[in-house]
């Protein structure tokens, strides 16, 4: 094999080693994220215990609020 084959091949083989290395690392984080304490069943879990206020009751919040607003506005103005 001639000088410059030879260096040819190493340089492939360094590249193929690095590919394998990035593989290696991106199968020990997904196994790392697989066995994380938070399954998606758990997580699912944890957000239907979450208590949102509904729409409607933000809207209705909303309007007094800026109806108390108004009402101190007119009061000051007055």
């Amino acid at each position: 094999m001639t000088p410059n084959r030879q260096a040819e091949v190493q340089k492939i083989v360094a590249e193929l080693r690095q590919k394998i290395q990035e593989i290696e690392e991106l199968k020990e984080r997904l196994n790392r994220f697989q066995r994380s304490p938070f399954s998606a069943e758990k997580s699912r879990a944890m957000l239907e215990e979450i208590k949102v206020p509904s729409l409607e009751a933000l809207r209705e919040t909303e309007r007094e609020a800026r109806a108390a607003y108004q009402g101190k506005a007119r009061a000051a103005a007055k």
